[in-house]
């Protein structure tokens, strides 16, 4: 059985603090992650204007750490006329953050390619994509895989571009962004890890604001430390080697 912890939201403003928990991971045994970098985070922090930022990503992926794309803006720009399920799910589920969930081809295409671009400009050239909140249409699979991407992932696993399959993977993932949300997520996490203990392949899905609270960044810790006993812990590109 296999495990994955990535890091989602990762950009020059937050990098440290994941630095941190990165090595409160090593101290675990868990060596690889997979590290979900943005662009342009909210249209600031441009990774290129950081080169502290991209020194560290360059020695998180020479020493075994996946960098994906997550995104270009990791903001939803153009709003569509949307129907009452639209509305909530853009609006309450991401709060506005569903860059793909209603994107034309030709808008995924443009806003990959230039996240490309800059992650390979700094000597990273991700094969995996993942979306905000992985939310995201055809539109924007289909530019993926125009653009030679291997896999993306949803919030039920992940997606192999190449040869369309898919692989069931369920994720462990928390919610900060209110008391309510912290409190759900402090008491149903747990159970959904133990629903899910004999799944061949887990996920948990760490996102900055989980850090930032420290019985949230306990109980998910106490998640890996329980997962990881018992299964490799792997980056998403080895599940598809």
């Amino acid at each position: 059985m296999k495990l994955i912890v990535s890091l989602h939201d990762v950009h020059p403003g937050n990098f440290e603090l994941y630095e941190k928990y990165i090595q409160r991971l090593h101290s675990l045994g868990i060596n690889r992650t997979s590290i979900l970098a943005v662009p342009y985070w909210h249209k600031e922090y441009k990774i290129e204007e950081y080169p502290d930022f991209c020194k560290w990503l360059n020695d998180k992926q020479n020493h075994g750490h996946e960098i994906l794309l997550h995104s270009f803006y990791h903001m939803e720009e153009n709003k569509k006329a949307q129907s009452l399920k639209e509305y909530i799910t853009a609006n309450f589920y991401t709060a506005g953050e569903g860059e793909f969930f209603r994107i034309s081809f030709d808008e995924a295409k443009e806003k990959i390619e230039k996240g490309l671009q800059v992650l390979n400009a700094i000597n990273i050239h991700p094969q995996g994509f993942v979306a905000p909140a992985w939310l995201i249409n055809d539109n924007a699979i289909n530019a993926l895989r125009e653009l030679g991407f291997a896999y993306t992932t949803t919030f039920h696993g992940i997606k192999n571009i190449k040869d369309n399959s898919f692989i069931q993977s369920p994720v462990i993932v928390y919610s900060s962004r209110s008391f309510l949300r912290r409190t759900i997520s402090w008491i149903w996490e747990p159970i959904w890890t133990r629903i899910n203990k004999n799944r061949e392949i887990l996920r948990v899905a760490l996102h900055p604001g989980d850090l930032e609270y420290p019985k949230m960044e306990k109980s998910i810790t106490n998640q890996i430390i329980y997962l990881a006993k018992n299964r490799e812990h792997v980056t998403y590109k080895d599940i598809l080697k």
